[in-house]
C-alpha cells in the first residue's frame, strides 16, 4: 500500500482565521443599537408626551447590546467527568476467521511507523488527552466449552492499539481506565450452536462466565491491563431482529445475541461471584431502548452487581433514558454512566451537538466513540456511517480526518477529574459546554458549538473563575483544523465562524492549558 503516512499539520497558521473578537455585533447588535439611537434622537424631537416611549425604547436597546448569550458558571457543577476514549474495532463480522481475518481498523495494513504516527496522534503530549478505552471480546476464542482458551489469534491489532495506548498514557503520567465487552458469544453458548444466532443456551451459563472472567485474567497477565468494566453484551438485540428460526440476523450484522433478562441478571450474579472486582453492565443500547436495565434496580443484589451503565447514544431517542439514569443514581450513588461507541454521526458540527446532548440532556461521566480508525473494505457491506478520526482515503491508505479535530476540541477541553458545569445559550444555534478545573492540573475550559449556516457574534458572561485571560482553538467544517488564535480578555463580542466549534483554555500560570501532560 502507498501513501498511508499522517496527514495531520501540526502547524496552526497554515489555515486563514478571521478575528476571534468582533468590535461590532454586526447585524444584531451592533448596527441595530445605532439605528435604535437615531430612531430615538428623532423622537426627541417630538412633543415631550413621549418622552417616556423614548426612555422604555432606549432601556431596550442598551439591554440588546449588554444580553449574554452565553453564560457559563464554573461553582455550578453538574457531575464529575471522566474524560474521553476511542474503541479500536477488529473482528466484528467475519463468519469464518481462516478465510476472513478481518481487520476493520485498518492497523494491520500499515507500516509500523505508520501505526506509531497515529498512536502520536491520538496519544501523544499532542493527542486528544484521552483517558478511557474500550477493547471487545469477540466469539472466537474458544471452539467448544472445554477446548483450551486462545485469546490472541482474533485480538492481535485491538490489544496492539491498547498496549500502545497504554505504555503512552503510562509515561504522561497518565491513567487509561478500560471497559471491555463481550461482542457476541461463541457457537457453542447459542441454543442453535451457531454464531451469531439468535437464543442463548442457559445449560452455558457457567461456561460463558469462565469465557469472559478468563478474557479479563489474560488481559491482566499478558498486556498488564485491569479492566475495570464489562459488559455483557454489546447491544443485546431483540428477538425481531433475527430470523423466525433464530439461526441469524434477518441481514448482515455485526457479532449480538437476544439476551431474555432473566438470563441476564443470572449471568450478572455469574460474573459478580467471579470477579468482585470488577463494574459489570448487562448492555451497551443502541439509541437507549434500556429496558434491559430495569431488573437491576429492583433488589439489593442485582445493584451490587451493576458496577457502570453503558449506552451507545443515551439521548438519541430523547425519551426516557436521561430519566431513567436520574432514578438509577437516586439508589445508587456515584454509579458511573458512560456512553460508549459514541455516533460520529457526520464528524463535524453534529458530532458535537451529540456530544453536547450525551453531557448536558443524560448527564453522561465520560464518552468513547465508536470506532477509531475505519478500513472501509473490512466492513460488509459498507458501512452506513463512514466518519471516524482516522478514515480511509482514496488510496486506500488511511489519514487523520476533520473528526479527530473535532474531537480534539471537546477532548482536550473534558480532562479526567474535572467537573461538567452549568453552561446555558440563549441562542438556538449555539451550544456551550464546560469543565471546571476541579483541583486538577487542567485549566478550566470552555467549548462553544455554533451549528449554523450563518457566522454567529455572541456575549458570553463567565463567573466562578480567576481566569483573566483565555488560549483559544478552533475548528470548522470549511476546513479549519485546531488553529491557534489570538488569547481572549473580552468576552462581550465572541466571532463565532459558520458551522465550527470554539473551545477556550483559561491561560493560568501554574498550568499549561494545551499540554496533555
Amino acid at each position: 500500500m502507498k501513501n498511508h503516512h499522517v496527514k495531520a499539520s501540526s502547524s496552526f497558521g497554515s489555515v486563514p482565521s478571521r478575528p476571534l473578537v468582533s468590535n461590532d455585533r454586526s447585524s444584531r447588535t451592533a448596527d441595530s443599537s445605532v439605528q435604535s439611537s437615531l430612531r430615538i434622537s428623532s423622537l426627541m424631537k417630538t412633543p415631550i408626551f413621549i418622552s417616556s416611549i423614548v426612555t422604555v425604547l432606549l432601556t431596550a436597546a442598551l439591554a440588546h447590546v449588554n444580553a449574554e448569550d452565553i453564560t457559563v458558571d464554573f461553582a455550578a457543577k453538574l457531575q464529575p467527568w471522566h474524560g474521553f476514549g476511542v474503541n479500536y474495532v477488529e473482528t466484528a463480522q467475519t463468519r469464518d476467521y481462516d478465510k476472513w481475518p478481518q481487520d476493520f481498523g485498518g492497523f494491520s495494513k500499515l507500516t509500523e511507523s505508520q501505526r506509531h504516527e497515529f498512536m502520536n496522534a491520538l496519544y501523544g503530549p499532542d493527542g486528544l488527552g484521552l483517558s478511557l478505552h474500550k477493547i471487545f471480546l469477540d466469539p472466537w476464542a474458544q471452539a467448544t466449552p472445554d477446548a483450551p482458551y486462545d485469546f490472541e489469534r482474533t485480538t492481535q491489532w485491538s490489544r496492539w492499539f491498547l498496549r500502545e495506548a497504554m505504555k503512552r498514557t503510562t509515561r504522561q503520567d497518565r491513567t487509561l481506565r478500560v471497559i471491555t465487552t463481550l461482542y457476541g458469544p461463541p457457537a457453542w453458548a447459542t441454543k442453535q450452536k451457531k454464531l451469531l444466532a439468535r437464543d442463548f443456551d442457559p445449560a452455558q451459563a457457567d461456561a460463558l462466565a469462565r469465557y469472559m472472567a478468563a478474557w479479563v485474567g489474560f488481559l491482566e497477565e499478558k498486556e498488564g491491563v485491569q479492566a475495570e468494566f464489562l459488559s455483557l453484551s454489546n447491544e443485546a438485540k431483540d428477538a425481531s431482529f433475527f430470523t423466525d428460526d433464530g439461526m441469524g440476523p434477518k441481514g448482515n450484522s455485526d457479532y449480538n445475541l437476544a439476551w431474555k433478562d432473566s438470563e441476564m441478571t443470572d449471568m450478572m450474579k455469574r460474573m459478580h461471584a467471579l470477579l468482585p472486582d470488577v463494574g459489570f453492565t448487562p448492555t451497551e443500547p443502541t439509541g437507549w431502548d434500556g429496558a434491559n436495565y430495569f431488573p437491576f434496580m429492583k433488589t439489593q443484589e442485582l445493584r451490587d452487581a451493576l458496577g457502570i451503565i453503558t449506552a451507545h447514544s443515551f439521548g438519541r431517542s430523547d425519551q426516557w433514558g436521561p430519566d431513567f439514569v436520574k432514578k438509577a443514581l437516586a439508589q445508587k450513588r456515584g454509579l458511573p454512566v458512560w456512553t460508549t461507541s459514541h455516533d460520529w454521526r457526520k464528524g463535524g458540527v453534529d458530532f458535537a451537538q451529540h456530544t453536547h446532548a450525551q453531557i448536558y440532556k443524560v448527564g453522561v461521566n465520560g464518552i468513547i466513540t465508536w470506532q477509531v480508525s475505519k478500513n472501509l473494505s473490512e466492513w460488509r457491506p459498507a458501512p452506513k456511517n463512514p466518519n471516524a478520526a482516522i478514515m480511509q482515503q482514496k488510496d486506500g491508505g488511511l489519514a487523520l480526518a476533520q473528526p479527530y479535530y473535532f474531537l480534539k476540541q471537546m477532548s482536550l477541553a473534558g480532562q479526567p477529574g474535572m467537573s461538567v458545569v452549568e453552561a446555558v445559550s440563549e441562542n438556538k444555534d449555539v451550544r456551550a459546554m464546560a469543565f471546571a478545573s476541579n483541583g486538577t492540573k487542567h485549566p478550566d475550559a470552555i467549548v462553544i458549538i455554533n451549528a449554523s449556516d450563518e457566522e454567529q457574534v455572541c456575549a458570553l458572561a463567565v463567573s466562578g473563575t480567576d481566569a483573566k485571560t483565555w488560549k483559544a482553538r478552533r475548528t470548522t467544517e470549511s476546513g479549519e483544523h485546531f488553529i491557534e488564535l489570538p488569547p481572549l480578555s473580552e468576552l462581550s463580542a465572541i466571532q463565532l465562524p459558520q458551522r465550527g466549534v470554539l473551545t477556550l483554555f483559561a491561560n493560568s500560570p501554574r498550568i499549561s492549558p494545551l499540554k496533555n501532560d
